[in-house]
C-alpha cells in the first residue's frame, strides 16, 4: 500500500474512532465536500449535501459517507425522485424510506443511500441474461438489481439472490414482496472462499461485507455492527441451484478469492459475469486482479466505471466453447 493511500486509511480510521458527533469529522467532511462543489452542514440529527438547487440528506451516523456521496452527487440526486421542499429538489435518504427508483421507475424501499445505476447502460452493457435463464444475484442489497434482473429471465427464469446482511434482508424480501417477484428465491447467506460462520460487518448500507476482506481495505473496522452470519461457496450455491447462465457479483472486496477458489467451476460453463470491483484491497480496487483471474481462466473481459461505481465485464464468445455469451 503506498504512502498516500496509508494516510488516507489512517485519517478516515481516526475519523471513524472520533465518530460523527465529533467537530473534527465536521470540518474535515465539510472541507472535502467543498472541494468537490458541495455544501455540506449538519443540524436535526442529519447531513445535509447541496449542489445546484439540489439536496441530499443523509443520516448522521453516515456522516463518512459524505465524501464519497458528494463525488457523485449528480448520480445520486438524480437516482430517485426528489421531493420539492422550498427552492430546492430533495433526495431525503436520511431515515428509512419508500423511493421512486428513476432507472427502473418503480417503488422501493430503502434503509439509506441506495445504489446508482442504469440497468441498460450499466449492468447489461454487454449483454444481458434471457427469458428462462437462472442468474445469480451475489451481494442483493435491498433488491434493485434483483428486480432489473427478474425482468429479463421472466415467469420461465431464476434469479437467486444472496443477501446476508440483516438489515438489507429486510428489504430485500419486502422489496421482492411488494413486487410481487415470484422468480426470484432469497438465500439468507453470503457467498464466500469458504463455507461455515464467517464474520461480518452488518452496516445496513452497500458496503456491509465479510470481515476478512476489509483487511486491507481503506476502512478496516465496521462503522455498524459485527455479526457471525452462515456463507457458502460459489460452488456450493451451483450445486444447491444448478449452474447459472449469468452472475452478478457485488460482495465487497471478496470477489478476488472467490473467483480465484472457483476457477475450475467457471471454466465449466463460463457464465456471462459482471462484478463490482470498486472496492479497495491491499492498496487498490480490485479490477486488475479480478481482470488477471478471469483472463486465466479464459474469458474476455473489460473494466468501466460507470455512475458512483467500477464494474468489470466477463464473457465467453460461445464459439469457444461454454454457454456464456
Amino acid at each position: 500500500m503506498s504512502l498516500g493511500l496509508r494516510v488516507r486509511r489512517g485519517v478516515i480510521n481516526g475519523l471513524r474512532k472520533l465518530g460523527p458527533d465529533s467537530r473534527t469529522t465536521h470540518a474535515a467532511v465539510r472541507a472535502v465536500c467543498k472541494r468537490r462543489g458541495v455544501a455540506c452542514t449538519f443540524d436535526d440529527g442529519r447531513v445535509s449535501l447541496v449542489k445546484a438547487g439540489r439536496q441530499i440528506l443523509l443520516p448522521r451516523e453516515h456522516t463518512l459517507f459524505a465524501p464519497y456521496v458528494a463525488d457523485n452527487f449528480d448520480v445520486f440526486a438524480a437516482s430517485v425522485v426528489p421531493q420539492l421542499r422550498g427552492e430546492l429538489k430533495v433526495a431525503d435518504f436520511s431515515g428509512p424510506g419508500l423511493h421512486r427508483y428513476t432507472s427502473l421507475d418503480a417503488d422501493f424501499e430503502m434503509p439509506a443511500f441506495p445504489e446508482a445505476i442504469a440497468f441498460d447502460d450499466e449492468y447489461f452493457k454487454y449483454g444481458a441474461p434471457v427469458p428462462g435463464d437462472l442468474v445469480f444475484d451475489l451481494g442483493a442489497n435491498i433488491g434493485l438489481v434483483a428486480y432489473a434482473l427478474a425482468a429479463q429471465v421472466g415467469s420461465t427464469g431464476r434469479v437467486i439472490s444472496f443477501e446476508p446482511d440483516p438489515q438489507s434482508l429486510d428489504y430485500l424480501r419486502r422489496n421482492v414482496a411488494r413486487h410481487s417477484l415470484a422468480q426470484v428465491m432469497i438465500e439468507p447467506l453470503a457467498i464466500a472462499p469458504t463455507a461455515g460462520k464467517l464474520k461480518f460487518y452488518a452496516e445496513g448500507t452497500i458496503t456491509s461485507g465479510l470481515a476478512s476482506a476489509r483487511r486491507d481495505s481503506l476502512m478496516t473496522e465496521s462503522m455498524g455492527s459485527v455479526i457471525t452470519i452462515d456463507a457458502v461457496t460459489l460452488a456450493d450455491a451451483v450445486e444447491r441451484h444448478g449452474m447459472p447462465a449469468w452472475i452478478k457479483m457485488d460482495i465487497e472486496g471478496a470477489e478476488i478469492d472467490v473467483i480465484d477458489g472457483s476457477r475450475d467451476l467457471l471454466a465449466s460453463a463460463y457464465p456471462h459475469m459482471v462484478v463490482d470491483t470498486s472496492h479497495w484491497v491491499g492498496g487498490q480496487t480490485t479490477a486488475g486482479r479480478v481482470e488477471a483471474l478471469l483472463r486465466d481462466i479464459g474469458y474476455s473481459v473489460t473494466t468501466e466505471e460507470p455512475g458512483g461505481s467500477q464494474l468489470t465485464w466477463a464473457w465467453r464468445d460461445p464459439a469457444a466453447g461454454g454457454h456464456g455469451r
